[in-house]
């Protein structure tokens, strides 16, 4: 007996060392996708909004569902210390790797059988689009490892019966959702289990628990279901389904998980899950507590809550089914319940721990399609670095700043790449069909759209780099110079439409900007609004989007002002100081151009040689 529990112990630490070795490579790889891969929209868009700005408390800070709490309350002090680069933003979410795998190991040694329990783990730690998350600015990663963390505890609870285990149930819970509030249903279906286990006539400790339960779960629920609700009331939680469960969120998560949203796909998932179920109902037919504790139990109670909770606000609010990222949760707790359904049918049947063996198809996945450089999700917003500083070449020998046009959520991603490299690179405006801007960040899909544009760079993942085949040649029709300064809105100047009847202008601003504000929340707008006050044109400059804070700094940008517009109209271009810090706009220019002839030239060396 003695022999044989020595080696069950070399055996299980020898499984904990190559366990630890997996964890470690994985986590390398998370930190070089942290460092690798380019910020995306989300990314910098919850930077410029909740980090710089220094304001990131929910019902004070800006309403935006890009607010993940926990993550900007922990980032921020961060941001402070070590400054902005994505490896500083996303340290956060990488280090909530290392508590991910911790709990998926914990939660594997419930199963008996050495094969399913690898076979598991494999899975968990390198699910295809879960596994990229740790490596972003987003709340998702943590949120998931938070969550192992309340399941883990709340099984261990039941098994033991510890309070330590019933508050960091409760813990787990509370940071999971304030991590990703697509969590609060999931989590209000927990603090209902646990209220039920609390006052049960045998239960212990009934009045201390009930305490923890109110000031570590129903307290922190109620302030986040308010703030989620603030925000349904703002219309910002605005992503999701009315496809169901079925076409909505099983749909989306085997596009971006299994990479197949077919309907034989879909319904393979499903009838594991009904087999699943299965075995929890016929695992609980003798109505036993030991039984009625075990993980399985626990698992798929908790996936049919979250999964009737969902329709029933479906139902009731109209609240979107969620998809991808904001479902992402329901792949750990359907691998975790599929896995413990396969060690029971392995208890009976050994040849069943070979239907594990199918988990491995996550693994190999991920390894086979997983981008290096971009996201699976936003494969068109990483914008590789050759393109950066190509445009930042281009900007710097140009006589004039370039006009450079993008997508909304590409222009947000470019602006903090240049701001943390330090590179000086245009702030780019919406790409119409036929625009007029020098160079067009697009989408390769996208690309035949502008014909009067070609290649500037050879393509890199989903963005190419366009030019225009013939520049335009400008002609100025107005030339001012002035010193200006106020607070709310400072006018710079306005005109009538008939600048704008004969065609689009381009308007050149070059200016020192300075105000005691740091950061300093302001817009550099451009506007033009007929006699009813309706906007027929509206581009705001998001000034934080160039630098942090103004002490006389240079602005000198252009804009494309579309035409022609007919009608009664005025143009105005305008800094709005949002906070009314006040603003300086000294030594400004304002120059207005049109253009007038196409003149076809030879391409240039510079890009030739980087077709």
């Amino acid at each position: 007996m003695i022999v044989q529990a020595y080696h069950s112990l070399r055996s299980i630490r020898a499984e904990r060392l190559v366990y630890a070795l997996l964890v470690l490579a994985l986590f390398a790889l998370v930190l070089v996708r942290a460092v690798s891969v380019p910020f995306v929209h989300d990314e910098a868009r919850t930077f410029f909004l909740y980090i710089q700005s220094d304001e990131m408390l929910p019902f004070r800070a800006t309403w935006d569902a890009a607010n993940h709490l926990l993550l900007t309350a922990i980032t921020w002090p961060l941001y402070k210390l070590f400054g902005m680069a994505p490896w500083v933003l996303r340290g956060f979410s990488c280090a909530s790797f290392l508590l991910y795998a911790w709990y998926v190991h914990r939660c594997g040694r419930w199963i008996a059988s050495p094969t399913i329990r690898w076979c598991l783990w494999a899975a968990l730690l390198m699910t295809p689009f879960v596994l990229e998350f740790f490596s972003l600015f987003r709340g998702y990663g943590p949120s998931l490892a938070f969550m192992m963390m309340g399941v883990h505890q709340g099984v261990e609870f039941l098994r033991t019966d510890r309070t330590a285990h019933w508050s960091a149930c409760l813990v787990g819970f509370a940071l999971a959702a304030y991590c990703n509030l697509s969590m609060l249903v999931l989590w209000a279906a927990v603090l209902c289990g646990l209220l039920v286990l609390a006052v049960r006539p045998k239960g212990r400790y009934k009045l201390m628990r009930l305490m923890l339960w109110l000031l570590l779960g129903v307290v922190p629920l109620i302030h986040a279901a308010t703030y989620a609700a603030g925000l349904a009331s703002r219309d910002l939680l605005y992503a999701g389904s009315d496809r169901g469960l079925f076409n909505g969120t099983l749909a989306s998560l085997g596009h971006f998980v299994l990479g197949c949203s077919e309907p034989v796909c879909l319904w393979s998932v499903a009838l594991l899950f009904v087999a699943t179920i299965a075995t929890a109902c016929w695992s609980v037919r003798r109505k036993r507590w030991s039984t009625l504790r075990s993980p399985l139990i626990v698992l798929t109670a908790l996936l049919l809550a979250e999964l009737m909770g969902r329709s029933a606000m479906n139902s009731t609010w109209n609240v979107l089914f969620p998809t991808d990222r904001a479902a992402m949760h329901l792949i750990p707790l359907y691998l975790l319940a599929l896995g413990c359904a396969m060690d029971q049918w392995a208890q009976r049947n050994n040849w069943f721990r070979f239907a594990a063996l199918s988990l491995l198809y996550f693994p190999l996945r991920t390894a086979f399609a997983m981008d290096p450089q971009v996201t699976t999700l936003w494969p068109e917003q990483s914008i590789a670095p050759p393109i950066i500083e190509e445009i930042a070449r281009r900007n710097a020998k140009s006589e004039r700043p370039l006009s450079l046009a993008t997508t909304e959520f590409t222009a947000t991603a470019l602006a903090y790449e240049a701001m943390w490299r330090g590179l000086d690179i245009p702030l780019a405006q919406n790409a119409p069909s036929g625009s007029q801007n020098d160079l067009i960040l697009i989408d390769t899909k996208d690309a035949a759209a502008f014909p009067d544009h070609r290649p500037a760079t050879r393509s890199h993942g989903r963005l190419q780099l366009l030019e225009r085949s013939e520049p335009t040649v400008l002609e100025q029709v107005f030339d001012t110079a002035f010193t200006e300064k106020g607070t709310a809105f400072v006018t710079l100047w306005t005109t009538t439409n008939e600048l704008l009847q004969q065609g689009p202008v381009l308007v050149e601003i070059d200016a020192l900007l300075s105000s005691p504000a740091s950061p300093f929340d302001a817009q550099l707008t451009f506007e033009v609004k007929d006699t009813m006050e309706h906007h027929a044109y509206y581009d705001g400059v998001q000034l934080n989007e160039l630098r942090r804070s103004w002490a006389g700094d240079r602005l000198h940008l252009v804009r494309w002002v579309p035409g022609p517009l007919e009608g009664q109209l005025k143009f105005s271009l305008y800094v709005w100081d949002r906070k009314g810090a006040g603003v300086s706009v000294d030594d400004c220019r304002i120059r207005i151009w049109r253009p007038v002839i196409v003149a076809p030239v030879p391409r240039s060396d510079s890009s030739q040689t980087d077709q």
